[in-house]
């Protein structure tokens, strides 16, 4: 069998991406890299989360604030700023109460309770908005209402009719009554009359039992249509609250995130300083402790100096000391006499030099002076 290096090669390239895969999937890393991916869905998810609740809430809001601000647009946009502030406000109160629940602080970890609270009114807020907007695009119940509308008066038309038309018979009858000189009813006419009216009686009997009967019909239907929204609003509550707790929990990885984030560095921190601590105490171990031993057997064999030992050497530096100024002294006041002696020195005035750029004589109180004048001393400097 031929082996092909190609293959080979390619072979122990898979296995070694397939082995540094395993160790970088194992091997240790900081809570920073491992859950850098979900802090990012956190984020995300605490930005347009809110977004769904202010979306359905924005219907019940502008209802509300309808009756104040009468334009449409102005009460919708209104009601959505309204829940923004809302939902940005509850965020807040989660992060800080989060914040104190890790930090110990209890009296700021029971802002939690006013975020709770916050969420169930973005949840009550959020499936009345999705209600109305149910209402406004499902328009059963206006479809029923009409149908309703509709029969109702065609039943009232009807029996307004039946009834117009048997009181103009009656009617009648009365008319022909009052054409007579004598003006006396029939026999006939009266029963005519009697059944005239027994007729009337039964109209409106079987309007009211008609209305009734359409009353009970759309009762019946709104009650269905009712119950059939009402499922829909639980649904969409359960939803609703889906939402918010994701919402909650979001805030709360965040905080949690960050929290653990410090906690490791503190506690590398502390690693590190135990390990720094451990390596001087293992160079002091090692080094430093046979130097001091080795210094303290030195100093050990040195004998040490008596009382008058230790005091003699300060009395002798001080008469050394006292015998060397002394003696500059003296010799200062040597070479002073030794000037005052010499043929240069005037008593009164100072000593007499020769000026060396005129040649000139002049009396100076230094012996050491080379010019007359420092006119003398620019020009001889001048001239080199």
């Amino acid at each position: 069998m031929i082996k092909n290096p190609i293959n080979d090669f390619l072979s122990k390239v898979s296995y070694h991406r397939q082995v540094e895969l395993a160790n970088d999937r194992f091997a240790f890393k900081p809570f920073a890299v491992r859950f850098r991916k979900l802090k990012l869905y956190a984020i995300i998810g605490r930005l347009l989360l809110p977004v769904i609740s202010i979306a359905t809430g924005m219907t019940f809001m502008s209802s509300l604030l309808h009756g104040i601000v009468p334009h449409t647009l102005a009460a919708v946009f209104s009601g959505g700023l309204l829940l923004a502030l809302m939902e940005g406000m509850k965020a807040d109160t989660l992060k800080i109460g989060f914040e104190g629940l890790y930090g110990g602080r209890k009296w700021v970890a029971t802002l939690l309770l006013a975020g709770v609270l916050m969420s169930g009114l973005s949840i009550y807020v959020s499936v009345n908005g999705a209600k109305e907007l149910y209402y406004l695009m499902d328009d059963k119940e206006a479809m029923v209402t009409n149908t309703y509308q509709q029969e109702m008066d065609s039943v009232r038309t009807h029996y307004v009719a039946a009834t117009q038309e048997i009181e103009s018979k009656i009617e009648e009858i009365n008319q022909r009554q009052y054409q007579r000189p004598n003006q006396f009813l029939y026999a006939s006419e009266r029963k005519a009359i009697l059944n005239y009216q027994e007729q009337l009686l039964g109209v409106a009997a079987e309007k009211a039992t008609a209305e009734q009967e359409l009353k009970a019909s759309f009762k019946e239907q709104k009650g269905e249509i009712i119950a059939d929204t009402s499922f829909n609003a639980f649904r969409f509550a359960v939803l609703a609250g889906l939402i918010d707790l994701l919402i909650i929990l979001s805030n709360w990885f965040l905080v949690y995130f960050d929290y653990q984030v410090v906690m490791e560095n503190d506690a590398l921190r502390k690693i590190e300083a135990t390990e720094k601590r451990h390596k001087l105490s293992e160079y002091t171990t090692r080094y430093e402790l046979p130097k001091q031993s080795l210094l303290r057997q030195k100093t050990e064999n040195i004998p040490q100096p008596t009382k008058e030992e230790e005091e003699a050497p300060r009395v002798i530096g001080f008469q050394q000391n006292f015998e060397r100024k002394t003696a500059q002294a003296v010799s200062a006041v040597k070479v002073n006499e030794e000037s005052k002696n010499s043929v240069h020195y005037i008593h009164s005035k100072g000593y007499k030099i020769e000026c060396k750029h005129c040649g000139e004589t002049a009396i100076k109180k230094v012996p050491m002076a080379k010019f007359c004048s420092d006119r003398c001393r620019r020009e001889h400097h001048k001239s080199k």
